[in-house]
Formats: structure tokens, sequence, C-alpha cells
């Protein structure tokens, strides 16, 4: 799957409309439009704000891999041991 689809599918996941994405995302709702429609690539910043938002990997967005990948802090989470260091 391909950066603009996958922009669509987790937005749609979400039940945002494109103009609510952006005002989240400090962007103007036609550049939404633009990424979903593979009009318009989007700046590493863009991307970066993306993968935050929607809890994903860059390569998950990019296509690079299929799966969502777990958030760091979810993974922090599992890690932290009683005395509240980390353990694997």
């Amino acid at each position: 799957m391909l950066f603009h689809q996958r922009v669509k599918e987790l937005r749609e996941e979400k039940g945002l409309m494109q103009k609510e994405l952006a005002k989240v995302l400090h962007l103007h709702p036609s550049l939404i439009c633009e990424w979903e429609n593979g009009r318009k690539r989007t700046s590493f910043e863009g991307l970066i704000a993306l993968a935050k938002f929607f809890e994903v990997s860059t390569d998950y967005l990019l296509g690079v891999i299929d799966e969502y990948a777990i958030p760091c802090r979810a993974i922090r989470r599992l890690c932290i041991k009683s005395d509240g260091g980390y353990a694997l």
C-alpha cells in the first residue's frame, strides 16, 4: 500500500474528515486532499507528525512494512520493572 492510501485509511479509521485532520496537524485541508490523492508528497516534518498522530511508524506510512508498529511508549510500559528501571 502506498503513502496516500495509508493516510486515507488511517484517517478514516479514526473517523476524521480531511479538514479535521488538517486542523489537528495545523495544515490546510487541501494539503490532506492532495496527499490522499497522491498529487503531493509530504515533508519529513509532515511524515513525522502523521506518524505521531496515528501512532504508527514512518515505515508503515511509507509502505515499507505492512504491520502497525507498537508505539515506543507502549514498549516502555511493558518493560518497566517495579523498581522503576527497564527490563527486556
